[in-house]
């Protein structure tokens, strides 16, 4: 057999046509021709065993089936991720709840926030921190029985002062009985104005500024009757 034959086919390296890249990957075609070369510069005196041959067969058989269903999932993604796109653009204008604790004070209108309780709660408090993490106001809510408990905050520090305008994190705190902690899922609500795509996924944005992946909706209300 001649090696020297068979070794130029297989170094030889291949570009992609679209980007002019080599391909990384033995495709269909660059496997054929490597079948093709084995056939034509084997010795006659030593030829492939059938078994061989055959399995060298399935092979290409096997690398050819995968490339098309390769294709075929890469055709079925864009599809799904099309229709994804036109689903949610459909809650422009709708009202949605989302897993979060999160709220963008505007500067002027009270905050609606909400936490599903997961127990009853005999005592149960809610910490307002600015963008450093920084406390400015806690928000005493009393005993609560389980379930949801809706809540505002006036966008004012514990001294009274109006704060500026901003993005804020919320956490709830709530303790039962014997001073065990009970959950709390943290929620907010708005009505989505804009849909984005920016980061690869998609993002509803409420009336607040607020901004959240699509994946974190819980709610989505009906929409509004004209």
């Amino acid at each position: 057999m001649s090696i020297g034959a068979l070794t130029s086919v297989t170094s030889t390296t291949e570009k992609d046509p679209t980007t002019g890249a080599p391909k990384s990957t033995l495709d269909k075609e660059a496997f054929l021709k490597l079948l093709v070369a084995q056939l034509s510069h084997q010795d006659p005196l030593k030829p492939m065993e059938g078994t061989e041959f055959v399995a060298q067969l399935a092979q290409f058989a096997s690398v050819e089936q995968s490339m098309q269903q390769t294709q075929a999932l890469g055709d079925l993604g864009t599809a799904v991720a099309g229709v994804s796109r036109q689903q949610a653009t459909a809650l422009i204008g709708r009202t949605v709840t989302a897993k979060g604790g999160k709220a963008s004070f505007d500067g002027t209108a009270p905050v609606s926030l909400s936490a599903t309780l997961g127990g009853g709660a005999k005592d149960v408090k809610v910490s307002i921190l600015d963008s450093s993490g920084k406390p400015v106001r806690t928000i005493d809510l009393g005993p609560r029985g389980a379930g949801n408990v809706a809540m505002s905050w006036d966008g004012r520090d514990d001294a009274g002062n109006l704060l500026p305008a901003g993005s804020y994190s919320v956490q709830v705190h709530a303790v039962d009985e014997a001073g065990k902690p009970v959950s709390a899922d943290q929620k907010i609500s708005g009505t989505v104005t804009k849909i984005s795509f920016a980061k690869g996924y998609a993002e509803v944005e409420l009336t607040d500024g607020t901004t959240i992946p699509l994946s974190q909706l819980i709610e989505v209300g009906a929409p509004a009757t004209k």
